[in-house]
């Protein structure tokens, strides 16, 4: 029955990427066309095999719209949230709400820990990409954050001395070693982000670069980006201005539904609840 489904939300992912990496957006229709016909299959699916297909994906959208609300408020982008919400009507696949509970909270943490690691390997073809800027940009950044290594530094020699009561202080030594280095790593990558638009080119979600002064007004920026009254006041105001482009995160949700699909069939005993509680 979730074959369908699967190739339905393959082909979805797929345009999804297109776009983000084309324009860095998702478009709605693509979520909503996903939501919409998931749903319908789900519906026709009950009805001729007098059997509930349906209620998993209406609980599997409500409960990742949810979550897409409120990681859209702290900073998630708008389009991915949709997308996200969009996929939870796809992946139960089940018939027990345990499982099908298991498989969305799989897929999430799956989506989270392969984004990171792609983000990263992202921002590691960017520095390589232009290495030179990258370094000016790292030793601006250096200079900018040197309380953040002068704290470290005290940090990282209290816990030396304390390695000679417990091991699990060596731990913490190299933690402190590498916080502050990927701190202005990733700083470093952000302001290789930043670049002019033109304001006509703004869309609600971006995230400007710094302050700007309109009128008696200013915009600050936000973790959830612009709304469309700033929007309005900035295009009629300015001719361009700063933002910061994001990473395009959608070749997440393939690499982690690739992992699920891969997972459900190789062995369906992973996502059975009742095995691992």
């Amino acid at each position: 029955m979730e074959i369908f489904l699967i190739v339905l939300a393959l082909v979805c992912i797929f345009s999804a990427i297109a776009f983000d990496f084309k324009t860095r957006e998702i478009p709605n229709w693509i979520s909503f066309a996903l939501i919409i016909f998931a749903l319908a299959y789900r519906a026709f699916v009950s009805i001729l095999g007098w059997t509930d297909f349906f209620t998993p994906g209406l609980i599997g959208l409500a409960i990742f719209w949810c979550v897409g609300e409120i990681m859209c408020r702290t900073g998630f982008g708008g389009g991915d949230s949709k997308l996200l919400a969009a996929l939870g009507a796809v992946i139960p696949f089940s018939q027990s709400f345990s499982t099908n509970l298991f498989i969305l909270v799989f897929f999430f943490f799956s989506l989270m820990i392969l984004g990171a690691g792609y983000s990263l390997i992202y921002s590691i073809v960017i520095v390589l990409y232009s290495p030179r800027n990258f370094w000016k940009k790292l030793k601006k950044e250096i200079k900018l954050e040197r309380k953040i290594f002068f704290f470290a530094f005290i940090a990282i020699i209290a816990s030396l001395f304390l390695i000679f009561y417990h091991l699990v202080f060596l731990a913490l030594t190299i933690f402190f070693i590498l916080l502050p280095m990927i701190f202005v790593y990733a700083k470093a990558v952000e302001e290789m982000l930043v670049k002019e638009i033109s304001t006509s080119k703004l869309v609600p979600g971006d995230w400007i670069y710094e302050k700007v002064k309109v009128g008696n007004k200013t915009i600050t920026p936000k973790i959830t980006g612009l709304n469309e009254k700033q929007i309005k006041l900035l295009k009629k105001h300015k001719k361009k201005i700063k933002v910061k482009d994001g990473v395009p995160f959608t070749p997440s949700f393939l690499l982690a539904i690739i992992l699920l699909i891969y997972l459900w069939y190789s062995n369906r005993g992973f996502f059975n609840y009742n095995l691992w509680f």
